[in-house]
């Protein structure tokens, strides 16, 4: 397991800026951030990003998602730079993407998804030069340990009330960051594999080949979340189904 960043040698940058388009990973970013001690100002986007400089000027470290709605990660420290809100000789800056390779100045640091709350401190404390820190809390460390996502209770919540999820994730098989939208089946091992790894259990409802069933490793997991549409499980269990065989309970009438 990684060590939680919290600089003992010297005072933390006073403020981050976390740019991620995706809620929970953005709220799971700041709160980890925040309980490290430092100051967290968020945005979803490069323009709501440069907003946020314009209106509170130079930050001592940016997190930016390379893929954003309105442009990359890459393009917004540029923008900032030339706007004079950072100073790239001064201001940290760290990149978040899925991409193997992605040509990026030589001043921008690289973390490749999925991350795990420590990679990201462990990465914020080499741009700023810190190299010493103790153990995350407890709540961060329970989550790393037992190989539940950080969005784990949402997953469930879907379960329970049959709502979709959009679903980002690294794609082993193709080697980058794909999206899709899902209906939950189930968490944990894998039924009939000889090692017990939990997996999130997941129908595609976007697949265009069968089997549409995700499994996905925690780890692989960059954010879960839930849509205002629901799903119909009678529309997707088409096998032969045997009451009691989720992992985690629900009432889904005869598929339960």
């Amino acid at each position: 397991m990684s060590s939680y960043i919290r600089p003992t040698s010297s005072p933390a940058p006073s403020r981050v800026l976390v740019v991620e388009d995706a809620r929970d990973v953005r709220e799971l970013f700041a709160a980890v951030l925040q309980d490290a001690g430092y100051h967290v100002a968020c945005a979803e986007s490069v323009q709501e990003a440069l907003r946020v400089l314009r209106a509170s000027g130079r930050v001592d470290v940016i997190v930016a998602d390379y893929n954003l709605a309105d442009g990359t990660g890459a393009e917004l420290i540029h923008q900032a730079s030339n706007e004079g809100h950072l100073d790239v000789e001064v201001t940290a800056t760290i990149i978040c993407t899925a991409y193997r390779y992605v040509e990026l100045p030589p001043h921008v640091s690289i973390v490749h998804k999925p991350i795990d709350p420590s990679e990201l401190l462990v990465a914020i404390a080499r741009a700023v030069g810190e190299n010493t820190w103790p153990d995350p809390p407890a709540s961060v460390r329970d989550v790393m340990e037992t190989g539940m996502h950080a969005s784990h209770a949402t997953f469930l919540e879907a379960i329970a009330t049959r709502r979709r999820l959009s679903v980002r994730f690294f794609s082993r098989k193709e080697g980058r960051e794909l999206q899709r939208i899902c209906a939950p089946l189930d968490f944990g091992p894998l039924r009939g594999a000889l090692a017990p790894v939990d997996h999130y259990q997941l129908w595609d409802l976007e697949g265009k080949r069968k089997p549409h069933n995700l499994a996905l490793l925690e780890a692989d997991i960059v954010s879960m979340t839930p849509l205002e549409e629901t799903f119909e499980p009678r529309d997707i269990i088409t096998w032969a189904f045997k009451p009691g065989a989720w992992r985690v309970p629900r009432d889904w009438a005869e598929f339960s």
